[in-house]
């Protein structure tokens, strides 16, 4: 089987932490672009250096990710994860 990555994305309606944006973290090399429906990103228990291997991965592939949550939400809920894609030059939209 050949798997190709440019054309797979990955998106995801917050129910339980691990369908967070975490698949896509711990395996960038399997998605092209990852959304999330609510949530939000925190750096904890090891995520954000799970995060700082996956950069090289998405720059490398153009990854891209779509962040959003409902106007109840927290409204800062992907602020630190938005900085750091944005100092890496990863594209994601808010």
């Amino acid at each position: 089987m050949v798997l190709i990555v440019h054309s797979r994305g990955l998106i995801y309606v917050w129910c339980l932490p691990i369908s967070r944006p975490c698949v896509s973290i711990i395996y960038p090399e399997l998605f092209c672009a990852a959304g999330s429906m609510g949530g939000g990103i925190r750096y904890q228990n090891g995520l954000k250096e799970k995060i700082d291997q996956a950069i090289p991965k998405w720059q490398q592939t153009d990854f891209g990710f779509f962040l959003t949550n409902g106007d109840q939400d927290r409204p800062e809920a992907f602020k630190d994860f938005s900085e750091t894609l944005k100092a890496n030059q990863i594209e994601h939209r808010v």
